[in-house]
């Protein structure tokens, strides 16, 4: 609670990049919890959005609570560069988004009761707000938006997933023992696998395979959401998303490119090979899978 205490003050009186360095070190211990993830998302679109190079105005959306990052006057000249910073924007946002407890503390600072209807229109105008800034810096690097690596793409991957995951109560255990609900996408995942192995890392990964299980395979009664939005988690996740859409010939065309093709080998993918033995405190909600499985 000190450090969490600390980053907030940091993030408060301006000094964003000393926010994020905070904010990060927490969530690479605890990857699941929302504060923390609406928190380092927040901070690095502030941060993101102050970096010209990068193309995107110097707005940002504004937080659940209602405050604005693109007030923010903070750096990203330290831990890291903006397209780093942009991949935090999408990997943590976007979920924290989806996680009923962020909306609860918003509704405690703002006083407004977090109904679903008004958190829905709340959060459609956070991701529009989003995807026009990243629509910017598509357009800057000379992105249709048709590529793998086109940020569009990347927002629609997370965006999909997060919907996916709200769909059911999975739930995923966290360090002290407790557990929290499970919203992530491939963008998260991939930051988390590929920063420096710690205990909790591996810890998180293994309880994440265990927590998804039941949705990796279609049941008799069809293809459940969270099924498809694994599948985008895979090395080809972004030609899926574009299929997904019924943008074939992009699909197609990502296929055939260099541009198109994902790395592979160990470690490309997180959904590949999942181990099915339980890992150790881990607890899983699967009702809403059941339904789809046998």
């Amino acid at each position: 609670m000190l450090a969490e205490h600390e980053a907030a003050r940091h993030a408060a009186e301006g000094r964003h990049q000393e926010a994020w360095d905070c904010y990060r070190a927490l969530l690479l211990k605890d990857p699941s919890h929302p504060r923390l993830l609406h928190a380092l998302g927040l901070v690095s679109y502030r941060l993101a959005a102050t970096v010209p190079a990068q193309g995107t105005p110097a707005g940002g959306a504004p937080a659940a609570d209602g405050t604005d990052p693109g007030a923010a006057d903070g750096r990203a000249d330290g831990t890291a560069d903006g397209e780093d910073l942009w991949h935090w924007v999408v990997g943590c946002l976007v979920p924290s988004l989806h996680l009923p407890d962020v909306w609860d503390a918003a509704a405690g600072v703002t006083g407004r009761d977090a109904e679903p209807p008004r958190v829905a229109a709340a959060r459609a105008a956070l991701t529009d707000r989003l995807r026009t800034d990243l629509r910017t810096l598509d357009q800057t690097h000379g992105r249709s938006g048709d590529e793998v690596d086109a940020w569009t793409v990347r927002l629609g991957m997370e965006v999909r997933c997060a919907e996916a995951f709200a769909e059911d109560e999975v739930r995923i255990a966290r360090p002290d023992g407790t557990s929290h609900r499970l919203v992530v996408g491939p963008a998260l995942e991939r930051l988390l696998r590929t920063s420096p192995p710690t205990g909790e890392l591996s810890s998180w990964q293994g309880a994440f395979q265990y927590a998804v299980l039941p949705w990796r395979k279609p049941g008799p009664y069809g293809v459940h959401p969270l099924t498809h939005a694994l599948g985008l988690f895979e090395e080809l996740g972004p030609q899926r998303y574009l299929l997904l859409q019924g943008r074939h010939a992009a699909a197609v065309s990502a296929l055939e490119t260099p541009e198109g093709r994902r790395p592979t080998g160990p470690g490309s993918t997180c959904c590949a090979r999942p181990s099915p033995a339980r890992p150790p405190n881990t607890t899983a909600t699967r009702s809403g899978a059941r339904r789809w499985s046998a």
